[in-house]
This record gives structure tokens, sequence and C-alpha cells, in this order.
């Protein structure tokens, strides 16, 4: 049985016995979560795209809806703001579901293309609202889905596009001979061949395909693109602005280092501002790396702190991320650690970590290493 033919098994299963919680699957080194509602899939959400995946998606049915209010707090928040645009009637219960279909259809084909190496089922019962209640897709909803699913990824193999991902962003790599102002409009390292798909109103598989020749020929290249940030109601802006994750920021004419730390746990962060904040370096404080990577990309640190063991991805799977990001292939990247084992020195070596540092951090160690190689960066 294939893996995707698991997994369309096990959604089916929760969706026969009404199931309500989140299933979470860990895949690539990334973690996706499928919530259930009495059976019926509420949202699927995950991996490094997950605001591009939202916003794609309401550009396609419901480019009229601003989203604001709902708190990020509340998983899955996408639902959360689908149930409030019906609730004050900016949208239609249609276009919420037309919205969870499409984000579903995606994250099922990526996990069709990536086999799933752990999976946990966590029960919840909650109840929601009336509108809220009317947002699940039905099991009707759902085996088509799965259906379409496996359709688009059997073409996808057919058409011998294994070892290519919608996720990934073609740039050209040679200045095309001919003038082609809408492939060259596209083809500039920010849209992914999901977002160009969308753009042309063509099939993913038809839109690859096109640009195969051009891959093949190494006149197109396939590269890795951040997420999107999240647009804020203004209420989530101004709350947003006065309890900024960036502490200490000065105007661009001081030219103090900044420090990234890149960990779920709010102490490592609050250990690291007292050491850095006192000694004259700036700090950026990353809690949720797939939902901020924007900030990263934003504020460019000159230096990052990454822990390997996060809930929703691993240090290992960022690391390999912003290695093949151009501008911190030469960012040092330095792993927190409280397995300070040779296992974990080597993958993390292998993924382009520059150096380790066990938890808790101390105070004389941080800055011997930021000091380390700043120097380096300094001199090279």
């Amino acid at each position: 049985m294939s893996t995707f033919s698991k997994l369309a098994q096990n959604i089916a299963l929760l969706s026969q016995k009404r199931a309500t919680g989140e299933w979470l699957l860990h895949s690539s080194d990334t973690l996706w979560k499928l919530y259930f509602y009495q059976g019926g899939l509420l949202y699927a959400t995950g991996g490094f795209h997950r605001c591009r995946r939202w916003q794609r998606a309401l550009k396609q049915h419901c480019p009229d809806f601003v989203p604001e209010g709902a708190s990020l707090d509340d998983e899955p928040w996408e639902s959360q703001r689908l149930n409030l645009g019906v609730t004050q009637k900016q949208l239609s219960i249609t276009q919420a579901k037309a919205v969870i279909r499409t984000t579903g259809q995606e994250v099922l084909f990526f996990l069709a293309c990536h086999p799933v190496t752990s999976s946990r089922w966590s029960p919840s019962k909650q109840s929601h609202s009336e509108i809220f209640l009317s947002l699940p897709l039905s099991s009707a909803d759902i085996e088509q889905i799965l259906k379409k699913v496996e359709q688009l990824w059997q073409q996808w193999q057919n058409a011998g596009l294994a070892n290519i991902f919608p996720e990934q962003a073609p740039v050209w790599k040679q200045p095309p001979q001919e003038k082609n102002w809408s492939l060259e409009k596209l083809l500039n390292g920010d849209n992914t061949l999901w977002d160009i798909a969308y753009q042309l109103k063509r099939p993913v598989t038809t839109v690859t395909l096109s640009l195969l020749p051009l891959i093949r020929r190494d006149a197109v290249e396939l590269k890795e693109v951040p997420d999107l940030s999240l647009p804020l109601s203004k209420k989530s802006a101004a709350t947003s602005k006065a309890s900024s994750n960036v502490k200490k920021l000065q105007p661009a004419s001081v030219k103090q280092p900044l420090i990234a730390c890149i960990d779920d746990s709010p102490v490592i962060g609050q250990t690291l501002e007292k050491i850095l904040i006192p000694a004259g370096y700036r700090l950026l404080k990353i809690t949720e790396p797939l939902r901020q990577m924007s900030e990263i990309v934003k504020h460019k640190p000159d230096l990052i702190f990454l822990d390997l063991l996060m809930p929703d991805a691993s240090g290992h799977s960022i690391c390999t991320f912003l290695r093949k990001t151009p501008m911190f292939q030469n960012t040092p990247i330095i792993i927190l650690t409280s397995r300070d084992s040779i296992v974990n020195r080597g993958q993390a070596k292998l993924t382009g970590a520059s150096d380790f540092l066990s938890k808790p951090p101390e105070r004389e160690k941080v800055l011997q290493i930021i000091h380390k190689y700043l120097s380096i960066s300094k001199n090279s």
C-alpha cells in the first residue's frame, strides 16, 4: 500500500468515527496538522508556507475578504478567521469551505509526495458556535478531495516530476533570448509553482511541464523561498508593534549586530536577552519559526541561535532551509541543544550548522561564540 493510500485510509477512518481533534504528522522534517470536528475536516495546515497557502486561497475564492480580529493563539487560526468572516457576513459559508478545500488539497498533495515519518492523534472536546459547525468539510467532500489529490499525484509521477515540488520557486538562471514579459514577471524567484499556477489559472502540472524544458536546459532553476508574513488587523498590528519581539532595534546608522534566537521556549529568549542587550547587541526572538520566517528574512540577523527540538519544525530542517537561501548561506548558525551528543552534532554539521551551544546558555560562552563568529565574518 502506498504512502498516500495509508494516509487516505486513516483520514477516511477518522471521518467515519466522527472524530474531533488534531492529527499531527511529521513529513520531510516538517510538522503538518489536520483538524477534525465530528468527522469533518476543519482545516489542514503546516509546513514552511502556511501563510502563503492561506493568502493564495483567499485571493482565489474571496479576494475582497480582509480577515481580522481572530487571535493567532487559537489554532487553527485560519478557521477562526473564516468563522469570524462568516459571522460578520464578509464571506459566505461556500467561500469559506472553498478555502478549506483548496488549502487541504495542497497540504495532502505534499503528504502524498513525501513519506510520513511519524503521526499522533490528539483528541479534543471543544464546542463551537453554530456557524463554526457548518465549516468542516463533510465525508463526501473529504472523499472528493482525496480523489483529486490522488489523480494529481499520479499525473505528477507519470509526467516525471517526482524531483520537483510545487512549493519551489522557478527563477531565470540565464536571461531568455526572446522577451516574454509574462514569464519574466512570474519567474522572479518570489512565486512558487503553486503561485504561478494560480496567477495563470492553469493546473500546476501543466505549468510545471511547460517550464520543464527550461529547467533541463539549466535556463531556469528552482529555489526554496520563505513564507509570506501574515497581514494583521489594525488592532493586531498595534498590539504587535507594542510587544515586538525585536529588542533594542536602532536606526540603520547604528551598526549594532543583530542576533536572532529561534527557540519555542520564551525562557531561552529571555535568558539571551539578559545577556545580549547589556552587551550592546540587538535581539530578534522567534518562537514560531514557520509563521515568523518572514521576520528573519526582513531583519537579516548577523548570527542565529537555533533550537534543535521544536514542536512545529526541527532545527535541522530550518538550518537546511536557511542554507539554501542565498542571504543566509554565510550567516553563522549556532545550534542550541540540551542533547549534546556526537550524533546530534554530526547531523547538525551536515545541515550546515556553524557551531553548538549547550542549554541553558551561559553568559561567557554566549559572548565568546558571538565574538568568534562575528570576528570571522568581519575579516572574511
